[in-house]
């Protein structure tokens, strides 16, 4: 102990490691797999694509309309094909009294 009351480190001899190099085929066998990866999910995303695109439309132009958008008053009406339900119509679980 030193004159104040603390240990004195003598040296970093403990606190030493033994390092064991990395093999020389790890890098190799890193990319390997890594180019691997990257192949797969090459594969995968042009087979995804190419569904994607070679798919029909599920909805024909004749059927859409478009008009041009202009600014005015907001009218609250749409043509839609549907059914109309109340909102809060139904009570699950409330009986009549």
């Amino acid at each position: 102990m030193n004159t104040i009351g603390h240990k004195v480190i003598r040296d970093t001899s403990a606190q030493d490691v033994v390092r064991i190099p990395p093999r020389k085929h790890a890098k190799l066998w890193q990319a390997a797999v890594a180019t691997g990866l990257l192949l797969l999910l090459a594969v995968l995303a042009f087979s995804a694509f190419s569904r994607w695109f070679s798919s029909d439309a599920s909805v024909s132009a004749d059927r859409i309309r478009t008009a041009v958008v202009t600014r005015g008053p907001l009218v609250r009406d749409v043509n839609v094909p549907g059914r109309i339900v109340a909102a809060g119509l139904y009570k699950v679980g409330l009986t009549a009294a």
